[in-house]
C-alpha cells in the first residue's frame, strides 16, 4: 500500500491529499482532522460543519479529540477562552492585529473579532 501523501499547512495542520474529496481545495488536499471525523461519523461533512479540536493542538486529529459544531459555536467557543483585558491593553499601546496575535497566541482572526466587540 503506498504512503499517503500530506501537506502540513500553517500552525501545523496537516492535509491529506484526496483530489475527487468535495472539501478538497485547488490543489486536492483536505484537512485531515476532518478525514478522520468523516470516517468516524460515516459521511462527508456539511460545509456548515466545523471540526474543533478539543486540546486546542491542531496537530492532534485523534478522533476522541475532535468534535463536530456549527460556524457560530465554533467561533463562540474561541472567543470565550480570549483574555479580552490584555487584547484590549496591547491594542491601546499600539500593537497591530498581528503582533497581538504574536503575543498572545490567538489567530489573528480572533483578535481582530475581539478588537471589534470592544470597540478599539
Amino acid at each position: 500500500m503506498a504512503a499517503e501523501k500530506t501537506s502540513t499547512m500553517a500552525k501545523g495542520r496537516v492535509c491529506v491529499y484526496v483530489p475527487d474529496h468535495p472539501a478538497a481545495n485547488n490543489r486536492g488536499y483536505v484537512l485531515r482532522a476532518r478525514l478522520v471525523v468523516e470516517k468516524k461519523i460515516g459521511r462527508y461533512l456539511r460545509s456548515d460543519e466545523h471540526v474543533h479540536h478539543e486540546d486546542e493542538d491542531k496537530t492532534n486529529d485523534d478522533d476522541k479529540n475532535l468534535v463536530v459544531m456549527s460556524p457560530a459555536e465554533h467561533m463562540g467557543l474561541h472567543m470565550r477562552k480570549l483574555d479580552y483585558d490584555l487584547i484590549a491593553d496591547l491594542r491601546r499601546s499600539g500593537l497591530g492585529y498581528k503582533r497581538i496575535s504574536q503575543a498572545t497566541g490567538y489567530p489573528t482572526s480572533s483578535v481582530r473579532s475581539a478588537v471589534k466587540v470592544l470597540s478599539l
